[in-house]
């Protein structure tokens, strides 16, 4: 199996570090990988992209925004001042995009909704601006 147009994604290797994941992909032939935002934690961004990129390697996610629906106001704008940091992380590593796990309902699933499609709405131009997508997953209906 050609793993050149696959990525590996850093949740796979729990516990390992950025520079571990990117040897493995690079190991195993993976074109690509995808990175939770825990493996960025302490590492200088700039570096990493061009280590990553000398490797051969695409980032083809960063992982994750969202977690849109809080049940203070408080923790909405804590929420949404991580988002822009994601973005910043995605836009520094070159990523295709930035998964948005919008988050389950707190109380009312309608409220949560518009949460969701708000916060969405008002990270969108910031995004934008920095060049990056932005790629909703979809929560299933049993965490609703």
């Amino acid at each position: 199996m050609d793993l050149a147009h696959c990525s590996l994604n850093s949740v796979t290797v729990k516990g390992a570090g950025l520079t571990e994941v990117a040897d493995l992909a690079e190991q195993w032939g993976f074109g690509g990988v995808g990175l939770w935002r825990d493996v960025l934690d302490g590492v200088d961004l700039v570096d990493a992209s061009a280590r990553l990129r000398q490797s051969g390697l695409r980032v083809t996610s960063v992982c994750r925004g969202g977690m849109f629906p809080q049940p203070t106001d408080r923790l909405r704008r804590e929420a949404m001042a991580d988002n822009r940091v994601a973005v910043d992380q995605a836009h520094a590593l070159g990523a295709d995009c930035l998964v948005l796990v919008c988050g389950a309902a707190h109380g009312d699933l309608a409220d949560a909704r518009r949460q969701v499609r708000d916060g969405i709405a008002e990270l969108e131009p910031y995004a934008r601006a920095a060049g990056v997508r932005l790629a909703v997953e979809p929560m299933h209906p049993m965490m609703a």
